[in-house]
């Protein structure tokens, strides 16, 4: 099978990550990850945090949310996932204005199925600052149930008047969750990490929790642990 077949033509632009430095000073991380959970309104048999309608999902505090700015840079980015997030729309919008509030001044990047369409705009809509990048195989359709045509539609119709918010995912796939039930063929035919670490930076659960790996985040192994919400943000 060709590479064109393979891996679709996104109708977004492709997200490029760029890994900040870590010398940004003040003892705060340049980027960390938001897991709101494993809630999803799919089970796609590639999900690395087993996402599915009957996942858990918790809400952001106050809480944590000052565990947030005392860990973030104000110039960093906070990546946040699930699951799903925009199930907690509402509450993912009061984080985002409350850190803003606050003083922080970096850009939220959310990962999102795109399937509840309007919420995700409602998001995008509320705060200039936060792009949003689409999962890459619920997007084209390849090996997962397609994004409904209408949702699809608002979307690209939001980008096209709002260049640079609206990204499409990398096609790669690690070797976690779900994805290891996987044969290793069907694993390099996504163009996956080769089993490399991609040397994420840490993760904040809505549970309360630091996790070393934003993919591993549903393993409780004790090597992942960073700590909780009372452990100092430099031991973090």
């Amino acid at each position: 099978m060709s590479e064109e077949a393979l891996h679709p033509q996104p109708v977004f632009p492709p997200f490029e990550d760029q890994k900040p430095s870590w010398d940004l000073g003040e003892g705060r991380l340049p980027e960390i990850h938001l897991y709101f959970g494993s809630l999803c309104n799919r089970a796609c048999d590639f999900c690395v945090v087993f996402g599915s309608p009957q996942g858990w999902m918790a809400e952001v505090d106050e809480e944590l949310l000052e565990a947030l700015l005392g860990l973030l840079h104000p110039q960093a980015q906070l990546k946040v996932y699930g699951g799903e997030p925009t199930l907690l729309a509402t509450n993912l919008r009061w984080v985002f204005a409350e850190l803003r509030r606050r003083g922080f001044a970096g850009r939220f990047t959310l990962f999102s199925n795109g399937v509840q369409s309007a919420r995700l705009l409602e998001v995008l809509e509320a705060d200039a600052n936060t792009c949003c990048v689409l999962n890459y195989s619920i997007l084209t359709g390849t090996q997962a149930e397609p994004i409904p045509p209408a949702a699809l539609r608002q979307l690209a119709e939001y980008a096209g008047r709002h260049p640079d918010r609206i990204f499409a995912g990398h096609p790669d796939l690690v070797e976690v969750g779900r994805a290891q039930q996987w044969g290793r063929d069907q694993l390099r035919q996504r163009a996956d990490f080769d089993r490399a670490c991609p040397r994420c930076f840490p993760v904040a659960t809505t549970r309360g929790r630091y996790h070393a790996c934003p993919f591993a985040v549903e393993n409780n192994s004790p090597q992942y642990d960073l700590g909780g919400l009372e452990t100092p943000p430099a031991e973090v």
